[in-house]
């Protein structure tokens, strides 16, 4: 049963507002009695562009967003607003999604996502190679703006080392046992903090410095003698030269004579068993 409502216009006790509204207040709008009578300060914009909302009944009032449908996804996309998520939302998004990918329906749901996507299925085959195209310049772009920023950085090893060397200093990864074996004689340096942009072959790419030290305001570059004839190795010296002239750092590179003279003074039982193996040719 419906709850008796009071009037605020006339006082009456009535069921049903709205049709009250309508038959017995003739000179007024439903929405213009919600903007009198029920309207709160907060409403009537959209929580995330401030647009305008559209009033949809006494009941509710205007909604929180501007698309019709209430989707917060709406409004991010059309106005690029990224919504912030707090550790403990994300936390609790996560779990959710695992729970519901557990059950018998989320198995089936992914089998059958799955099953949607294969082959000629997917997606991208409905793109035309421009869209395609457009769409790679464009990540491209995006991807270099957040390895230059320090968002991100490529999970790629040297060209002259074939394997990560994990060093147990605060979880640190490092491409080489060479850049690990420096890092742990110059714990004041810090490793991959600097991004440079360079032009090779008439593109732009981002650099990033090996290590630097803002103390001695030094760069350093890891580089062994046979890799320092290269076009692009020259590109990137040429960017760290003209960025190390502008701030007055001082640029140094570090090849295979430094370790020679050093590798001896590391301990090496306190670390990686790879970074001793690396460092074998500078211990004879």
């Amino acid at each position: 049963m419906k709850p008796i409502k009071k009037c605020s216009l006339c006082g009456k006790d009535v069921k049903y507002i709205a049709r009250h509204i309508r038959f017995e207040h003739t000179d007024i709008s439903i929405q213009k009695y919600y903007d009198i009578f029920l309207k709160r300060p907060e409403e009537g914009k959209c929580k995330l562009c401030n647009k305008s909302t559209i009033f949809k009944n006494l009941i509710e009032g205007y909604p929180k967003f501007c698309c019709k449908e209430h989707c917060i996804q709406y409004c991010f996309i059309n106005n690029r607003i990224k919504p912030v998520y707090t550790p403990v939302i994300k936390e609790k998004m996560s779990n959710s999604r695992k729970k519901y990918l557990s059950t018998q329906k989320g198995k089936a749901f992914i089998k059958k996502l799955s099953k949607d996507r294969i082959g000629k299925n997917n997606p991208v085959y409905k793109q035309t190679p421009e869209t395609r195209k457009r769409m790679s310049i464009n990540n491209s772009i995006k991807m270099k703006e957040k390895i230059a920023k320090g968002e991100f950085t490529p999970c790629i090893t040297n060209s002259w080392a074939n394997s990560k060397c994990k060093l147990y200093i605060n979880n640190q990864f490092y491409r080489s046992s060479w850049e690990a074996a420096f890092q742990i004689l110059n714990p004041n340096c810090q490793f991959e903090k600097l991004r440079l942009k360079y032009i090779l072959n008439d593109k732009e790419h981002i650099y990033i410095v090996d290590f630097i030290d803002n103390i001695e305001k030094k760069v350093y570059e890891i580089k062994p003698k046979s890799e320092m004839f290269s076009e692009k190795f020259k590109a990137k010296i040429k960017a760290l030269d003209k960025w190390c002239i502008e701030h007055n750092y001082e640029f140094i590179i570090v090849t295979d004579d430094w370790f020679h003279l050093n590798a001896n003074k590391i301990k090496y039982e306190n670390y990686d068993p790879k970074i001793k193996k690396g460092m074998v040719q500078f211990l004879k």
